[in-house]
């Protein structure tokens, strides 16, 4: 459960919860807390513990979960436009409907994450860590480093995902679980003319 203290002071505003964090820089439990339509743009929860909590139609554009441990954290339908994420742990998170534009995802374990319509144009997954992920439905447009992710296990992608989508590489398509003869057919698929050689 949440610190009651510590959820106080967030439920106080941006402003107050970013400037206790500064002269305090206390460790902060925030566990199951249902934050669900906060208003917490540019807000720090870098390192937090935020386990089971809800930041459903939440406004978090800009807020940094630097190292934030997330599992099972539901953000859906929340803005996390430009959100940093680096080195977070949103392990078996919901992003149903979020809106993760730009978002930071360097170094994130995004095992079992559910990236349902999900908007994750021009997001960067440098190093990003995916097992058992879920892009369903998913907008993957400039989206950044792909080709870079870790694949522990095969993720789901599915044709929504693909035709909505940049042309996604190879190799991210192949750390998805797909294969070789379905990556080829992939441009037929998209509508794409094929190119034939002789």
């Amino acid at each position: 459960m949440a610190n009651p203290e510590h959820l106080r002071i967030v439920q106080q505003g941006v402003q107050v919860w970013n400037d206790w964090r500064t002269q305090c820089d206390p460790f902060v439990d925030l566990e199951e807390a249902d934050l669900a339509e906060a208003q917490l743009s540019g807000a720090n929860f870098s390192d937090a513990r935020l386990q089971k909590a809800v930041f459903a139609h939440a406004s978090l554009s800009g807020a940094n979960f630097f190292g934030a441990q997330l599992h099972h954290v539901i953000f859906d339908a929340a803005d996390l436009t430009g959100a940093k994420l680096i080195g977070a742990r949103p392990v078996c998170a919901s992003f149903l409907g979020a809106n993760l534009t730009g978002a930071d995802f360097r170094d994130a374990h995004l095992d079992f994450a559910l990236f349902h319509f999900t908007n994750l144009e021009s997001a960067n997954f440098f190093h990003a860590e995916l097992g058992f992920t879920v892009f369903a439905g998913a907008r993957l447009v400039n989206t950044r480093e792909l080709s870079n992710c870790r694949h522990l296990a095969p993720s789901s992608i599915d044709f929504a995902t693909i035709h909505d989508s940049d042309r996604l590489p190879d190799v991210f398509l192949r750390g998805c679980g797909l294969t070789e003869e379905l990556i080829r057919s992939l441009p037929s698929i998209r509508g794409e003319s094929v190119q034939f050689y002789s």
